[in-house]
């Protein structure tokens, strides 16, 4: 058992144990910390202390062992975001993704998580964990039910220089705190910390929101009828 401080400052007591780490094709004897993780997108952590002297990090790249042609696609997609998904637009993008030369991904505004950090750094997951600033190109096929997500959208890919289709979105005006909150901190304007949940279905408990924010953070209603809950 050890003492472990967590990015809050809040220490607790752990069991640690050791297990095999396998990466590429090399393995190690790594020492863990057990802590509940069934709530957190990545169900275990590499700590620094492992990864000093032995790797060297780039935070630009995704998923880089095994083939390096199969990566490429995983790391550059084509995202196609829309709002909703039914069997005719499955279909459709099934037949554009045969003629496309990278992976094509379909996706709802609603599955994406939408995130600003404690050092005011904006982030937008994929559901595979992918930063969608990875993209090679983002399409918007339909934004009318979630336009506020689409719109902090554009600001985060503009920010990071990822090139996407929809020229109306390119002069989006805020209208609410969701797409106002992105506007800011991609223009290094200080904001509080921030995570979008879109849908009830998807809501954290106090426990894992707490690992996050510490004891005390602010829930807001977004949008009762669509059901988004800032924090």
């Amino acid at each position: 058992m050890s003492v472990i401080k967590n990015s809050f400052g809040h220490s607790e007591y752990r069991y640690k144990v050791k297990l095999r780490l396998k990466i590429a094709n090399r393995i190690y004897k790594v020492s863990f910390g057990l802590a509940d993780r069934s709530h957190n997108r990545f169900p275990i952590l590499i700590g620094k202390s492992f990864l000093k002297n032995r790797f060297v990090v780039d935070v630009s790249q995704h998923n880089i062992s095994g083939n390096s042609s199969n990566n490429a696609l995983v790391a550059n997609p084509v995202v196609v975001l829309t709002s909703r998904i039914d069997d005719l637009t499955k279909d459709f993008f099934k037949l554009v993704a045969k003629d496309v030369s990278a992976e094509l991904i379909l996706e709802r505004y609603r599955s994406l998580r939408l995130e600003i950090n404690e050092n005011n750094e904006p982030k937008i997951l994929l559901p595979n964990g992918l930063d969608i600033a990875h993209a090679k190109i983002v399409y918007f096929k339909a934004h009318s039910l979630y336009p506020e997500h689409a719109g902090a959208i554009v600001r985060y890919l503009q920010y990071k220089h990822v090139p996407f289709i929809d020229k109306e979105l390119s002069n989006f005006t805020s209208r609410s705190k969701l797409s106002e909150l992105f506007t800011l901190a991609t223009n290094t304007i200080p904001v509080p910390q921030t995570r979008v949940i879109t849908g009830r279905k998807d809501l954290p408990n106090y426990d894992e929101l707490k690992l996050s924010f510490g004891n005390k953070f602010v829930i807001k209603i977004q949008n009762p009828i669509e059901e988004r809950t800032t924090f």
